[in-house]
């Protein structure tokens, strides 16, 4: 699902004319490693402006150059005439693949308008835009930098690394467990071990946990949306009355949480993923399961995007909540956990891997991305790829869908590089 990755739409207090003879260029800076789908820009009409054609090309000394990477058209005939503007959306055939911090020029045309139909693309004058400019071009090869920025929206899907703050592979063989992305370690109590699992090693909680787990060193915030994930593979099922707490993000008292937590309720196993503050928010109050077992590896997710939560297993939906007015609404400064809850309680016997923060939602495609049909993904994302291999032709593997036509997941070595 497309998402808005880049913007720019405050303060328009002007436009600039887009025609055959005047052609109008946005540089913008992408803020993350994402392909583009699709730009948005805030325009109106003069008259029939005809044809838009939208592009997104490189930039050099700031403005556009080169030729088209992707582009698209649309109809304008139809638009506003306010000078207030209207949002005109472009999609490309192709999503294009972008680099964080690279700039890149929108690029806007209308060659069958003319001075008396043309296209009027709004702008805010001060230039308060700091990731570029407009530059203007009669025919498109030659810029001239301006000191103004035009309205725009960048839509597209985010790279499965994009707001990803910590993640934690757990391939150590003893001690403390290191994150991948962030420098929130986590500190080994009581000696969890570590064993082999779902890929590579994973942490060993024993079959009778009662005293092990983790605890990160520094804190995470939490305010906005976000996901939680973990690999689990129980080495025991929960007795009646018992509760694992698999992964909990609090507070020092506990009263601002967000936690995934198996229970036992009678013989019903029930899953609990929940966002708990002033009021609390869980999904269905818990879900009906199935007995995870002690042999197959099971993916678990929350996620919050900013409305409602969503409980993920194995890469599928599995309930939805709204979020109640007032929870978590002061969920910063929090400590990781995992094997159990803020307290001394509600230890989880089992094994663990793969756990994942993001500050943002993941999609129920990513989610089905990142089971991988059972296999899981590990940090960079890049399937069972060359592990030692980081960009191809600049672009950052995780990036990379195909090389020559090969799936990269199936390539195990390119040009010598494993």
């Amino acid at each position: 699902m497309a998402i808005l990755l880049e913007n720019y739409t405050t303060g328009n207090d002007d436009f600039t004319s887009v025609y055959s003879a005047q052609w109008g260029g946005q540089t913008f800076t992408a803020t993350s490693n994402h392909t583009i789908t699709s730009v948005k820009i805030l325009a109106y009409r003069l008259g029939n402006a005809g044809t838009l054609t939208l592009s997104i090309r490189d930039t050099s000394a700031g403005k556009p150059t080169g030729s088209d990477l992707v582009s698209g058209t649309l109809d304008v005939s139809g638009i506003t005439t306010s000078t207030s503007g209207e949002l005109i959306e472009v999609t490309f055939a192709t999503p294009l693949t972008v680099t964080s911090g690279t700039v890149y020029a929108i690029v806007c045309s209308a060659t069958g308008a003319d001075t008396s139909n043309r296209l009027k693309w709004n702008t805010q004058t001060t230039g308060a835009y700091a990731g570029g400019q407009f530059s203007s071009s009669s025919d498109g090869s030659s810029w001239t930098g301006q000191t103004f920025d035009n309205m725009f929206q960048i839509y597209g899907e985010p790279s499965l690394t994009t707001n990803l703050v910590s993640y934690y592979k757990l391939d150590e063989s003893s001690g403390n467990a290191s994150d991948s992305v962030g420098s929130n370690t986590l500190t080994n109590t009581n000696t969890v071990g570590y064993a082999a699992a779902l890929i590579n090693n994973g942490a060993d909680f024993g079959a009778t946990n009662s005293d092990k787990s983790f605890t990160s060193s520094g804190r995470i915030n939490l305010t906005g949306n976000f996901t939680l994930s973990v690999w689990v593979k129980l080495r025991a099922n929960p007795a009646n009355g018992v509760a694992y707490q698999f992964i909990d993000i609090a507070d020092n008292t506990g009263n601002v949480r967000a936690m995934i937590q198996l229970y036992n309720n009678g013989g019903q196993n029930q899953l609990y993923f929940g966002r708990v503050g002033t009021a609390s928010t869980f999904v269905s109050g818990g879900i009906n399961v199935s007995a995870l077992g002690t042999t197959v590896w099971h993916r678990l997710t929350l996620t919050y995007n900013g409305t409602n939560i969503q409980a993920y297993m194995d890469g599928s939906e599995i309930g939805t909540a709204t979020d109640a007015s007032g929870t978590t609404a002061t969920l910063s400064a929090n400590l990781i956990r995992l094997g159990r809850d803020i307290g001394t309680a509600f230890y989880a016997s089992t094994y663990m891997d793969e756990v994942g923060v993001w500050t943002r939602a993941l999609s129920s495609t990513e989610e089905t991305t990142l089971y991988n049909s059972g296999n899981g993904l590990q940090y960079p994302f890049i399937g069972s790829g060359p592990s030692n291999m980081k960009t191809w032709n600049g672009v950052p593997i995780e990036q990379i869908k195909t090389i020559n036509g090969v799936p990269i997941a199936s390539v195990k070595s390119f040009n010598s590089i494993t």
